[in-house]
């Protein structure tokens, strides 16, 4: 697993050693920090249940709590609003960096932050403190692990098999399916049936959130209703980190959902029409 010492310094190294100071399980201040923002991180480590030789990765909830000025003017409040400009830009959302060791073992860090209501300002050494923080969850595994975030399987839709426009996933199911005969072979006095596959079907359930795309604006006019050909063949294509491949496929139904406040996301159920072929990552 991840040496959380090296964790805090690669978190520092995000943020900018110039600027911050992060530092694991204390907020100590020592005498040297100079302009620097005192950054505590804390983390709540969740293992997948295998050994490290099984599965080097593991789940962990990380906070990191920034003690920042609160002054409105002059240098410090610079100094607190470029510190909330790193923040947005460099921790919150999904990001991913590489965590390198001093052992030699190199991690792959991918994070999910959100930053929290801050805490209220007090009086510290003079000034006025503010502590904001930011906690999520970061998936972290050996570089040589394979274990895949789903973030990194990429998606993509053509109405036309050549032009082909990147979806925003949210979910994905991919079925193969086959269909059997069952046969109890009498003469070999066995109660287990003999199974032979007669064929297969392959469905897919996607949903995306809705961005306003052409081919979106079309799939959301077929689950509302307009005519469309039953029959029309579209084409997936799903990349992978070490293969790709794209697939003909026929709209089975289509639904939208939204509620208020809530972004409009849009499912396809879809099934192949014809046998995958393999194309180049990109």
């Amino acid at each position: 697993m991840i040496d959380l010492e090296e964790l805090a310094y690669a978190f520092n190294a995000v943020l900018g050693t110039d600027d911050f100071l992060v530092y694991l399980n204390s907020n100590a201040y020592p005498d040297d920090i100079g302009a620097r923002n005192v950054v505590t991180m804390t983390a709540l480590r969740i293992p997948f249940g295998f050994t490290r030789e099984e599965l080097d990765a593991e789940s962990l909830t990380v906070t990191l709590t920034f003690d920042l000025p609160c002054d409105v003017r002059g240098e410090r409040a610079v100094v607190r609003g470029n510190a909330l400009e790193t923040i947005e830009k460099k921790l919150l959302g999904r990001q991913r960096f590489r965590v390198e060791q001093a052992d030699g073992t190199t991690y792959i860090v991918n994070t999910f932050f959100e930053q929290q209501p801050p805490a209220n300002p007090y009086a510290d050494s003079g000034g006025i403190t503010q502590q904001i923080v930011v906690s999520g969850k970061a998936l972290a595994q050996n570089c040589a692990c394979k274990a895949l975030v789903g973030n990194d399987v990429l998606v993509s839709v053509s109405a036309d098999g050549k032009n082909y426009t990147r979806l925003l996933k949210v979910t994905r199911v991919a079925t193969a399916q086959t269909g059997t005969d069952a046969n109890v072979p009498l003469s070999e006095e066995t109660t287990l049936p003999c199974v032979r596959a007669l064929s297969r079907t392959h469905t897919k359930a996607l949903t995306f959130l809705y961005t306003g795309l052409a081919i979106e604006n079309e799939f959301l006019k077929i689950a509302e209703g307009a005519p469309f050909d039953v029959n029309k063949v579209y084409y997936y294509k799903v990349e992978y980190p070490d293969f790709a491949l794209i697939v003909p496929f026929l709209l089975l139904s289509v639904s939208s959902q939204d509620s208020a406040g809530v972004y409009l996301q849009y499912t396809l159920n879809v099934q192949t029409v014809e046998d995958a072929r393999e194309t180049a990552v990109e």
